[in-house]
């Protein structure tokens, strides 16, 4: 069985891309077996030389720049309008010469080992997680953490899956339902600054039943995890530190979503488009993902993460 790993990246999360390449090599132990595609529209040949690093000599690594993507001219995203990075992500559907892709981004940890067979074992199509996961109403709560490591399973499509990991087995890629997907983002979601993500969820409310989608628990792309103070009183936030505590030993990926990036230069700033950025340094301070992020980035390149405002700012309690 061919298995195919697949990213996307720029210059802008070059570290982040690195680190969680470095985190699979390390708590997968057959990674290197499989093949590697990372995705860019910009990458610097510095960054490419990172990347590679982190990836291992024994990893078979390819750099794709695809030169057809038309379709997304002038789309909104959430990095504004010229900025195509974000439907990278849809190249995972159009790799027929796979039996099973497993598509991350570059903004992730891997911490645990985790069963990326389960869809080509099982004979299904495609698998993800719930983008309203444990702990998402309000800050500091563990509801829902036994969802973080229940076993995957087949359902039919009723809740929105976050587009940061899937899963898609051989017979979604053919190049069938990539077609399907680029026909969407032109005639549907183009105007939607999370078109990707939206896009991906359409075509799957129309085509996934029980009998061919499978929902991954929340600990396969795990988003409260904290790194904002948020504020009990006006119940701002979701999850924390606790949750994360909590649930650990059942976490497979972490997802460094929004303006949580453990390696971002800065706080963020007035840019509504500046996403690479932290919002909160001592909410960031105090989380063990965080934490974790880093140490991470100094066991594969031997040093810390230098240009990181929380090395600079030697937040770290």
């Amino acid at each position: 069985m061919k298995t195919l790993f697949c990213t996307s990246t720029d210059n802008n999360f070059i570290d982040g891309c690195a680190t969680m390449i470095y985190s699979l090599r390390k708590n997968l132990q057959d990674f290197e077996s499989n093949d590697l595609k990372v995705y860019y529209t910009n990458l610097s040949d510095a960054g490419k030389e990172k990347i590679r690093f982190a990836a291992g000599p024994e990893c078979n690594l390819t750099f794709v720049k695809p030169d057809d993507m038309d379709y997304c001219d002038g789309a909104t995203t959430i990095y504004g309008k010229e900025n195509k990075d974000v439907y990278l992500c849809l190249e995972s559907f159009n790799q027929p010469e796979y039996d099973t892709v497993v598509c991350f981004d570059s903004d992730m940890l891997c911490i645990n080992p985790f069963d990326y067979h389960v869809v080509a074992r099982n004979q299904a199509d495609f698998a993800a997680v719930r983008t309203i996961q444990a702990g998402h109403h309000r800050p500091l709560s563990t509801d829902g953490h036994k969802k973080v490591g229940q076993d995957p399973k087949f359902t039919n499509f009723t809740e929105k899956i976050n587009g940061g990991f899937w899963i898609i087995g051989k017979e979604w890629l053919t190049g069938k339902v990539y077609k399907n997907l680029r026909e969407i983002v032109v005639k549907e979601t183009r105007g939607i600054s999370g078109a990707d993500q939206e896009t991906v969820n359409r075509y799957c409310r129309r085509k996934c039943s029980k009998s061919n989608f499978m929902m991954l628990p929340d600990g396969y792309n795990f988003k409260n995890w904290g790194g904002f103070g948020g504020d009990l009183k006006k119940n701002i936030g979701r999850g924390g530190d606790n949750l994360f505590q909590l649930c650990i030993d059942d976490i497979k990926i972490v997802h460094f979503s929004g303006r949580r990036k453990p390696w971002a230069t800065h706080i963020k700033s007035s840019d509504p488009n500046d996403f690479c950025s932290i919002t909160d340094l001592e909410g960031m301070s105090r989380s063990t993902a965080a934490k974790m992020w880093h140490e991470y980035y100094e066991e594969c390149f031997g040093e810390k993460c230098h240009s990181s405002i929380m090395v600079k700012t030697k937040c770290f309690k």
